[in-house]
């Protein structure tokens, strides 16, 4: 790159030498010189600065090239920092949105002061053990025991039912 620089900056001294020395009377084409010699010279004059000119130029597009694709990369930035703050609003909506619904949820499901706690399943659950009826009350945990010998099974289920419904469960 550095002998590139060089290179066009040695032919523009070159060009603008030889434009300040070329007056209006000798400016014709290189074709009319007199001798072989000035004709060449010419033609390396011409060359010179047809390169420069093409460099000149290209060098413009490149920096309208530069300033174009910083300029793009500029808008593309805007353009994701945009995306970002729509995606993290869209996140804070969603979460006050959950927020409500658990929140909702949670005041549905509380139990108030003034709800009664749900009713148990109570009853009576019987056994047989070694010729044995037992009686177990499933609410309060008591049980009773009855011999089969002694009454038969109805009459003692009856009394053992009154017992254990005395204590307020069914």
């Amino acid at each position: 790159m550095l002998m590139n620089r060089t290179f066009f900056l040695a032919c523009a001294t070159v060009v603008t030498l030889s434009i300040a020395a070329t007056s209006a009377a000798q400016a014709q084409p290189c074709s009319e010189k007199p001798t072989e010699r000035e004709r060449q010279e010419c033609r390396i004059r011409s060359a010179i600065y047809t390169v420069v000119s093409e460099a000149e130029a290209a060098a413009a597009r490149a920096k309208q090239q530069q300033a174009a694709a910083a300029l793009a990369k500029q808008q593309q930035a805007a353009a994701a920092r945009a995306q970002q703050q729509q995606a993290a609003a869209a996140q804070q909506q969603q979460a006050a949105a959950a927020q409500q619904q658990q929140a909702a949820a949670a005041a549905v499901t509380k139990p108030t002061a003034t709800s009664s706690p749900p009713e148990k399943s109570c009853g009576v659950t019987e056994y047989t053990v070694d010729g044995a009826v037992k009686f177990r009350d499933t609410c309060t945990g008591k049980w009773i025991q009855q011999d089969n010998n002694t009454q038969p099974k109805q009459q003692a289920a009856t009394q053992i039912a009154t017992q254990l419904g005395s204590t307020g469960h069914n």
